[in-house]
C-alpha cells in the first residue's frame, strides 16, 4: 500500500502525467483487424482478479485472488505455458 500511496500523491508523476495526456490520443485499429502487438493488465477489484484487454469487449473474471501479482503471474505462466516458443509475450 505504501508505493500505492506514493503514486497517489506524487506531484512529479501529477506533473508529467498532466503534460502528457493532453498532447493527443493514438487511433483505434477497427475490431475486427487482426492486432499482434497489444496491452493487457491486471487488476483486482472486490477481491476477484481481472484481465483488462483492449481487443475484447469486456473484462475477463478470473475469480478469487488475495494476492494481484501473485494472481496475474499465474495466469501469465499459463499463458507461457501455451506458447513457450513465443517472443512476443513480456511482463513488465
Amino acid at each position: 500500500m505504501e508505493k500505492v500511496r506514493y503514486l497517489e500523491q506524487s506531484k512529479d508523476l501529477a506533473s508529467v502525467h498532466s503534460k502528457y495526456s493532453v498532447k493527443g490520443q493514438t487511433s483505434v485499429s477497427e475490431a475486427e483487424n487482426n492486432v499482434d502487438i497489444h496491452f493487457i493488465c491486471f487488476i483486482q477489484s472486490d477481491g476477484d482478479l481481472y484481465e483488462l484487454d483492449g481487443r475484447k469487449e469486456f473484462s475477463i473474471n478470473h475469480g478469487k485472488c488475495d494476492d494481484l501479482l501473485k494472481g496475474a503471474v499465474k495466469i501469465i505462466r499459463e499463458v507461457i505455458k501455451r506458447n513457450p516458443n513465443s517472443n512476443e509475450i513480456t511482463a513488465q
